[in-house]
C-alpha cells in the first residue's frame, strides 16, 4: 500500500521494496501494489478487495502514514493474527498498535532529523554558499514492540515542554554525537 506512484519518496520505497523482496526471497509473490492516494477510505476499501481476492497474503506493507485503514481492513475480514503488517511512520495512535503484536514493526523516518538537516543544509547554502548535495540520504530506524518506548519518549505531545520547564534541552532522534551531517 502507498500514496502516489508519482511522488517521488513513494515510488523509491516501493522500488527498494521490490528489489529486496526479489534479491532475498526471491519465490515470494508480491500479490500487489495499491495506490491509495493517502486517502483513508480509498485505503481501507483497496485493501479489503485485494484481501478478498488474494486471502492467503501473508504480509502487508504499508509505505506511508495511511496505515490505520489498512489495518482496520485486515481486522474486517478477519485475518489480525494471520497478516504480518510492516507501516511506516511513528504517531501516538500506532503505539498500541505495536505494542499488541499488530504492527509487527514500523519503519521511523525521523522527521525531527529530517528538518534539522534541512536546516542545516539552508544555513549552509545561504550563509556560507555552500551548494547542497541533490540527494541528502538519512537511515531510518526499525521500531518494534521491544524498542518502541525509547521512541514514544522522543515523540509523546508536551515532551518538549516539559523538558524545558525542568530546564533540560529536548532529546533529538539521535543522541549520538555523531547525529550530524556527517551521517547523512
Amino acid at each position: 500500500m502507498t500514496g502516489l506512484f508519482t511522488t517521488i519518496d513513494h515510488a523509491k520505497k516501493i522500488e527498494g521494496f521490490r528489489r529486496t523482496v526479489g534479491e532475498l526471497w526471491p519465490g515470494l509473490e508480491i500479490a500487489g501494489v495499491v495506490e491509495a492516494h493517502d486517502d483513508e477510505a480509498e485505503a481501507y476499501h483497496k485493501c479489503r478487495a485485494v484481501l478478498v481476492a488474494r486471502p492467503h497474503v501473508a504480509g502487508v506493507y504499508v509505505s506511508t502514514a495511511n496505515s490505520l485503514p489498512v489495518l482496520r481492513a485486515i481486522e474486517d475480514e478477519g485475518l489480525t493474527g494471520d497478516v504480518t503488517v510492516i507501516t511506516t511512520d511513528l504517531f501516538p495512535a500506532l503505539s498500541p498498535l505495536i505494542e499488541s503484536g499488530r504492527v509487527t514493526a514500523t519503519i521511523h523516518q525521523r522527521p525531527w532529523t529530517q528538518g534539522r538537516i534541512a536546516l542545516q543544509t539552508l544555513c549552509g547554502f545561504l550563509i556560507e554558499g555552500l551548494a547542497p548535495p541533490p540527494f541528502i540520504r538519512l537511515s531510518p530506524h526499525i521500531v518494534l514492540k521491544r524498542n518502541l518506548s525509547l521512541f514514544l519518549e522522543r515523540i509523546r505531545p508536551g515532551r518538549v515542554k516539559e523538558l524545558a520547564s525542568a530546564g533540560e534541552p529536548p532529546i533529538p532522534e539521535d543522541q549520538s554525537a555523531s547525529a550530524g551531517m556527517g551521517e547523512v
